[in-house]
């Protein structure tokens, strides 16, 4: 049988502020210059490598190595490298006013890491972005709807405190401002856009660096 291994090239700023602590220890990257180098993903299956290059294959981080193994290599190695195996998983996501299911290839770090722990990581760029951030009741209806979806208006009232109505002047205010998020708040995001916290916490794993405009 053969073992696909997949390896990815990560620019070690990159790699220090935003991969360092999510990616599992197995994965071992190395630095090299300015870059960590390391394994990413694993599969015994052609289809699903396919699949996860095709959706990565602008990147242009990763590298493809096939090797030739055995059950017993193959036994020991999955055991050890089990959380870098790829799989199709679904992801919920918000298209046309409703949640649907996307598939999307990915290793089982990945996914445990949105489906477990993506609500943590969410509250913590949120709170960041919330700090300055526009009343929601400020926008128009059409424009809160679009923000509201997003989980700006629950996001909002996590790190501002619930809103109260004033009569007199007949607008939304907001009590104080909550620079640590209650617990009954952080479980009332309970971040339902899994697809977005996938690609927030891997993006680059899907896009690599900026591409440079070609001249006309």
């Amino acid at each position: 049988m053969y073992l696909y291994l997949i390896y990815a090239t990560i620019p070690a700023s990159i790699y220090d502020s935003s991969y360092k602590f999510i990616l599992p220890s197995e994965s071992i990257f190395q630095r090299h210059n300015n870059e960590m180098k390391g394994l990413y993903a694993w599969t015994l299956d052609k289809s699903l490598l396919k699949s996860f290059m095709k959706e990565r294959g602008d990147s242009g981080i990763y590298t493809l190595m096939k090797k030739e193994v055995d059950d017993d290599y193959m036994k020991e190695f999955s055991d050890e490298y089990t959380r870098l195996k790829l799989n199709r998983y679904s992801f919920d996501c918000y298209v046309n006013d409703e949640f649907k299911k996307i598939r999307v290839t990915t290793t089982r770090n990945e996914n445990v890491n949105v489906n477990n722990d993506g609500n943590e990581y969410m509250i913590e760029a949120l709170e960041e972005l919330m700090t300055d951030a526009q009343i929601p009741d400020i926008f128009t209806k059409k424009m809160r709807k679009a923000l509201n979806n997003l989980g700006y208006y629950e996001s909002y009232k996590m790190f501002h405190g619930e809103p109260y109505y004033d009569r007199v002047n007949g607008k939304y205010y907001y009590e104080q401002e909550i620079t640590e998020p209650s617990e009954s708040s952080t479980f009332a995001l309970n971040y339902k856009n899994k697809l977005e916290v996938l690609l927030y916490l891997y993006g680059f794993m899907f896009t690599g660096p900026p591409k440079e405009k070609e001249n006309d």
